[in-house]
């Protein structure tokens, strides 16, 4: 009997290790993410920079964009605030995200607590007679790459921690390649990224950036990054911050972000 149930455990194993993604029976979803989108403020105009590419993120058909979402890590996601009383990480304090696709709104529900970002966009919409009112709001978890209406190269957007935008869009859609990976386990999966650098403080250049800093009328870079030193002399009097309203975050080690 022993014999038995130890060949039936194999024949299990087996089965667990198929393969369950044939070459020409499914299709592929590459699709592209941008650094987050940072704007600066000259005179009274608001620029925004080049996006600079993150990373590439493939899925299969039965994906869903919760799996996608699940993949985009920013290097905000894990800034302290440094108000906050408790340690956690934004993406801990703000995990609700959202993606606008195709003029339809994605959330994520996983959580009963997470935020629908898409109500204030209706609202705004509402407010000036623009189109965002009449857009459905859909749960991304329940979204399958099969049930997604996208334009190739079309941007997207992915928001998150509240205000913070990502640049999305789909590069291509394949059936795969016989060499592609054959378990559906395996995807999502990253096909490339771009080592995380360390920029150097918005003053000097040179240190180390330990703060962040959001919606400050002192600086043209929202948000903007700075060395112990050099945030201490241009934010602080006495140790004491001379500027309540804007936001102070302490700086994500990116070495770390992958």
């Amino acid at each position: 009997d022993d014999d038995d149930d130890d060949d039936d455990d194999d024949e299990n194993d087996e089965k667990d290790d198929s393969p369950d993604l044939f070459f020409g029976q499914t299709f592929y979803v590459h699709f592209l993410v941008f650094q987050a989108c940072r704007p600066f403020r000259k005179g009274a105009k608001l620029y925004e920079k080049k996006p600079k590419f993150d990373r590439e993120v493939v899925l299969h058909a039965d994906n869903t964009l919760a799996d996608l979402r699940d993949k985009i890590v920013c290097e905000f996601d894990f800034s302290k605030s440094l108000s906050s009383p408790q340690n956690l990480t934004c993406r801990e304090r703000f995990p609700s995200s959202m993606f606008c696709i195709n003029r339809r709104f994605y959330i994520d529900k996983r959580k009963p607590e997470y935020k629908d970002y898409s109500e204030s966009v209706k609202e705004w919409g509402r407010v000036h007679g623009n189109h965002a009112t009449q857009s459905e709001t859909l749960r991304m978890e329940n979204t399958t790459m099969k049930d997604l209406e996208v334009t190739l190269r079309k941007p997207c957007l992915f928001q998150h921690l509240g205000d913070c935008d990502h640049l999305v869009l789909v590069s291509k859609i394949v059936y795969g390649y016989p060499n592609d990976a054959k378990f559906s386990k395996d995807y999502p999966k990253i096909e490339k990224f771009q080592e995380p650098r360390t920029s150097g403080c918005f003053f000097c250049g040179i240190g180390v950036p330990t703060r962040i800093v959001t919606k400050s009328k002192r600086v043209i870079l929202d948000p903007s990054e700075y060395c112990t030193d050099c945030f201490k002399g241009y934010f602080e009097i006495e140790g004491k911050l001379i500027e309540p309203n804007a936001s102070y975050f302490q700086a994500a080690d990116k070495t770390v972000i992958i």
